[in-house]
């Protein structure tokens, strides 16, 4: 046999078997259709992958993006990723994050792997629990933060409610005054004196200027001066700002990712958690047509007129609202577009 000819066989062997394997991954993600929803993609920055059940493909995900059962979600260092899930809880991702998703009849089960999350229950009924490396953190009705740390302990802190901390030493309870360090079978538990208050975790800030002003605020069970600490990482590897002061502290800072702690120096030192802000730069909507004294004319039927904008990568939707004079204070038609264009045929 000539040996172009066999070269042109292997190779449409090999075209042919991987469009069929493309056409049944395909196929496979369709059918996902009729799978289960669980909850969607709330809120995405950056990249955020879903990894089905049974499958080995991570794809990317986008914001109102469907959950299903048993779904993968992961996160890429500077992302930030906010689920909503259907019976109520909220689950809020940090940077190179890994969780897998469980919903049955008792509640919200989650396997954390690594990074930092948030999950808040808002339901008395149905537990949420989660599960990391053999230690499991159940809670009841309220919020709580788990942060894998590099040498490999878990920290538990519990924003409100009352958490249930299980490892091979037993169980133990952790409420909002306290912290629990988990490390390989046992879990530490210690009383807080520093509480941060405001901004809360994973709180995002959208401006459109060039620096945004936060007000930052805490407690203290002294009446005394620590220290306020930023960060570009979760680790305080490098302090990028230090101040002093007693009870809160206003800064102006440009967009970008960042953290916060308070610390107490000296022989009582205390460092409290730690939390995560977020700062977005947007731009207010410009419109594109119709254009500025634009004169529609018609003789029986309405015409259709059509309005674009320019849009933002921050907006889930658009109200449009349309007024008989230049102060907007007499509106005759307002209506919400989840497009950054939208066409009305009903105005008089």
């Amino acid at each position: 046999m000539n040996r172009d000819l066999i070269i042109v066989i292997i190779s449409f062997f090999i075209i042919s078997s991987s469009s069929f394997f493309l056409y049944l991954d395909y196929t496979l993600r369709v059918e996902k259709g009729d799978a289960i929803k669980i909850g969607t993609i709330q809120f995405k920055k950056n990249v955020a992958e879903r990894k089905y059940s049974g499958q080995v493909i991570w794809e990317d995900v986008s914001r109102n993006s469907p959950l299903f059962n048993n779904d993968s979600i992961r996160t890429a260092r500077g992302s930030l990723t906010i689920i909503k899930l259907k019976n109520g809880t909220t689950i809020e991702l940090d940077e190179e994050t890994l969780i897998l998703l469980n919903i049955t009849d008792k509640g919200t089960s989650i396997d954390f792997s690594q990074g930092s999350i948030s999950a808040k229950n808002a339901s008395v009924r149905k537990k949420l629990q989660i599960t990391s490396h053999g230690a499991k953190v159940s809670l009841d009705e309220g919020k709580v933060n788990l942060t894998k740390k590099d040498d490999a302990s878990l920290n538990v802190n519990v924003s409100s409610g009352k958490a249930f901390v299980k490892t091979d030493d037993g169980i133990q309870s952790v409420s909002s005054d306290e912290v629990a360090v988990i490390t390989k079978s046992s879990a530490k538990i210690r009383e807080k004196t520093l509480f941060l208050n405001k901004p809360v975790e994973n709180k995002i800030f959208i401006t459109q200027k060039l620096r945004k002003l936060i007000s930052f605020s805490w407690k203290s069970k002294k009446k005394e001066y620590v220290f306020i600490q930023f960060a570009r990482t979760r680790n305080f590897a490098k302090i990028a700002k230090q101040y002093k002061s007693l009870q809160s502290f206003n800064t102006a800072l440009p967009a970008g990712t960042y953290y916060w702690r308070i610390l107490r120096k000296g022989y009582s030192k205390e460092i409290s958690n730690v939390r995560k802000f977020t700062i977005l730069k947007d731009k207010s909507a410009e419109p594109i047509f119709p254009a500025q004294n634009k004169n529609f004319i018609f003789i029986k039927a309405k015409p259709l007129i059509s309005f674009a904008w320019l849009g933002s990568s921050l907006a889930s939707s658009y109200i449009l609202e349309i007024a008989s004079d230049r102060k907007m204070n007499n509106i005759i038609k307002k209506t919400e577009s989840r497009n950054n264009r939208i066409s009305i045929d009903d105005l008089n």
